[in-house]
């Protein structure tokens, strides 16, 4: 008897986009969260665009680790670009003028993982870290306040430093070459993190920069470092949190 030959159920593009979309929920929560524990956001009426907000940063997050690990057709993308865009399109029309703003200048991040950077994508990493670090944060914190404190600002300013060196050979490939450039990078984050958080939860996050500057010189595939990166921002926002 003839065996039937059956599809395979296992989608191969799905599985590979397992891991961006675990992640960008993870890091579309640390921007939401930031807003919560470090400046008492409020809920009430502003829900509906806090709800906006955070699926805007979901798919910008989803489609920027996508283009940096296993780079998906167009004709799986577009629709949720055009989701993003029509978020901003939305807040214009309920007069949230800055959010929409706001969102909009985080797009170059995604933009620029379509760009040919040749393996340095600076400029991807710097966007890529203030706006999970600083414009998203402040944009849910502004939502609910209508304005920004100082202290505020300056954690936010810690967490995307903090981001753009645990995601250094993330955006920037070709990382040997710079390699003193992200222990740089290290020293000024943690001296900047000095006037802001306790001593001890620098320290750790400085033994977690050393830790990082050695894998970023290992050859692991870009999800193993993904991981790496994402422990090391979670950690750090654990030690700031108590």
């Amino acid at each position: 008897m003839n065996k039937l030959n059956l599809p395979d159920l296992k989608n191969k593009i799905d599985q590979k986009t397992i891991l961006p979309a675990a992640l960008s929920v993870v890091f579309s929560s640390i921007s939401w969260y930031f807003s919560y524990h470090f400046a008492s956001l409020r809920l009430g009426s502003t829900v509906p665009t806090q709800i906006l907000l955070f699926l805007f940063t979901l798919m910008m997050v989803f489609v920027t680790f996508d283009r940096l690990t296993n780079k998906s057709s167009l004709r799986v993308l577009l629709p949720l670009i055009g989701i993003t865009l029509a978020i901003v399109v939305v807040l214009l029309l309920s007069k949230e003028l800055v959010m929409a703003e706001l969102c909009l200048l985080t797009l170059v991040t995604l933009l620029t993982t379509f760009m040919n950077f040749k393996d340095v994508n600076a400029v991807g990493l710097a966007m890529f870290s203030t706006s999970i670090g600083v414009i998203l944060p402040v944009a849910f914190f502004y939502l609910s306040n209508r304005f920004v404190s100082g202290y505020f600002l300056q954690v936010c300013i810690g967490l995307a430093l903090v981001l753009s060196v645990a995601f250094f050979d993330i955006f920037i490939t070709n990382v040997k070459p710079y390699h003193w450039v992200l222990a740089g990078l290290s020293v000024i984050t943690a001296v900047f993190l000095l006037f802001t958080f306790h001593a001890w939860a620098v320290l750790v996050t400085f033994v977690m920069f050393i830790i990082n500057w050695f894998i970023a010189q290992m050859d692991l595939k870009i999800g193993i470092k993904l991981l790496v990166s994402t422990i090391i921002i979670l950690a750090f926002i654990i030690l700031i949190s108590l």
